[in-house]
């Protein structure tokens, strides 16, 4: 994703690849993109332009590095948009959000998308923002140019960043209709308003995700409407129960037992408190997003959490605050709740962002490239296997090693930038490396890749605490053998 603003144009021609996504966060990024190619450009890093490899770069993979690094900075910065607006829903019980927030920032899964640059934080930002404008319809009373003309701009651009978010932006369609509000007191208000943000969101959208390449949109539409998503659970009734079932399993893996407590805690204070429409603000959109999103493909990952996590804040906060005002009144039984919340965090911050975090500062290329020179001498023939293409070791190795490919061995997802790492297959090469065969995910295999034979000579594994309690795709491990056997070539 990193690199899919350069694809767009670099394949603008060519309608039928980058179909997978949307177009504007890629277009989004563009800008920054532009300033970092004109500064490379400036200090005499690009001599010219070229559509072959290395584009007329002295360095492309300190460029590439560089685009990485911005559209990662670019999702962690949404990530903190996202907390400060889950912090604005929080009244009157502000004084707790910190419970909430932290909870959230304390996640191994919210903290890791807000570190990569991938589309979950991006688009979950849009739908904040599209959240923010129809809060202030239904609870400020705001007027439809202020108010749901905004929530459908940034609803349009939710969707034209990732699809799922649609389930997400048909919830603020429905909260429209059924909620009421000061601007609307009447259905048949509620029904034009609904009308006119549906109308001007696919207006935007078409703007931000059909108009920039309509043909190449086409073949998205296509990709979506054929459910590739990869299932082993049947289209039945029997097969939405149990994916409902693996949803609610994920969701207690994701959201500890303490915060879903928490939540329904707070849940319960806007219903007693007459605030219960906040709560179907909240709760509708989520409903939809999994109707949407997940039941028809039967498939639910860490990741399809994250729309949860704005409203959990939200719920973990007021229930917090909720509890304090109830239950813990006095100044002692006040900071002996607090207390309390305090060690939770602690917990999630133990079981939950220290195994990511230290996935990702420890991460085993950085140590494979430093330590395969000791086993390995620099300048041998190096084959390897089951890993996709954002896997394969970094510059480094594949600098001082000539890096081959079995010729069944495909380099998935396609990279034009990786293809040009590898040399011609040595029919006697000695030595390969084994990946982990999977998305970053220990239960998450991935292709059949070819069965190679060797003797073990040294590997780069994390250790089973972190392996256990990491729910995103970072565990990339690495084994290296001495060959025994004759190669699998087809």
């Amino acid at each position: 994703m990193p690199l899919g603003p350069l694809y767009f144009f670099a394949e603008y021609g060519n309608a039928q690849v980058d179909t997978i996504y949307p177009a504007f966060h890629q277009l989004l990024l563009l800008p920054a993109y532009a300033l970092a190619m004109g500064g490379y450009w400036a200090t005499g890093g690009i001599s010219h332009l070229s559509s072959t490899w290395p584009y007329g770069m002295h360095d492309v993979s300190l460029f590439f590095s560089t685009l990485i690094i911005l559209s990662n900075l670019v999702s962690a910065l949404m990530g903190l948009a996202i907390l400060y607006i889950a912090w604005r829903f929080c009244v009157p019980h502000q004084s707790w959000a910190w419970t909430g927030i932290l909870m959230a920032a304390l996640s191994g899964v919210f903290v890791y998308y807000c570190r990569v640059g991938n589309l979950d934080i991006p688009y979950n930002f849009w739908w904040a923002i599209s959240l923010f404008f129809l809060w202030r319809y239904f609870f400020d009373g705001a007027v439809f140019h202020v108010s749901l003309f905004p929530a459908a701009i940034a609803a349009a651009c939710a969707v034209g960043s990732k699809d799922q978010a649609s389930g997400l932006v048909l919830g603020a369609g429905v909260a429209i209709l059924t909620i009421g509000s000061l601007a609307a007191p009447r259905f048949s208000d509620r029904f034009r308003h609904a009308v006119r943000f549906t109308f001007w969101m696919l207006v935007f959208y078409t703007v931000v995700a059909i108009l920039p390449h309509p043909l190449r949109w086409y073949y998205h539409l296509q990709y979506v409407l054929a459910g590739k998503a990869p299932t082993e659970i049947p289209r039945t009734v029997a097969g939405e129960w149990r994916i409902f079932l693996v949803t609610l399993d994920w969701l207690v893996k994701v959201f500890p037992i303490p915060a879903i407590v928490l939540a329904a805690a707070g849940a319960w204070f806007l219903f007693r408190s007459g605030q219960g429409r906040q709560f179907w603000l909240l709760a509708i959109p989520a409903i939809t997003y999994y109707v949407i999103a997940v039941a028809p493909t039967r498939v639910f990952y860490p990741r399809f959490s994250v729309p949860l996590f704005l409203p959990m804040i939200v719920l973990i906060t007021h229930g917090a605050g909720f509890l304090a005002q109830r239950l813990f009144a006095s100044p002692r039984r006040t900071l002996g709740w607090a207390a309390a919340l305090a060690a939770l965090l602690m917990l999630q911050c133990a079981f939950s962002y220290v195994p990511v975090t230290y996935a990702q500062v420890f991460d085993r290329k950085r140590q494979l490239a430093a330590e395969l020179p000791s086993v390995l001498p620099p300048g041998s023939s190096l084959l390897i296997s089951r890993m996709q293409s954002y896997n394969y070791p970094n510059r480094q190795v594949y600098d001082a090693y000539k890096l081959m490919l079995l010729p069944q061995d495909p380099i998935m997802p396609p990279s034009r930038h990786a293809a040009n790492l590898f040399h011609p297959l040595d029919s006697g090469v000695r030595y390969f490396l084994l990946g982990s065969g999977n998305t970053g995910q220990p239960w998450n295999p991935i292709g059949k890749y070819p069965r190679l034979t060797g003797a073990p000579v040294r590997e780069w594994r994390y250790p089973a605490w972190v392996k256990n309690h990491v729910l995103v795709p970072c565990i990339y491990e690495f084994a290296l053998y001495r060959r025994t056997g004759p190669l699998p070539v087809e």
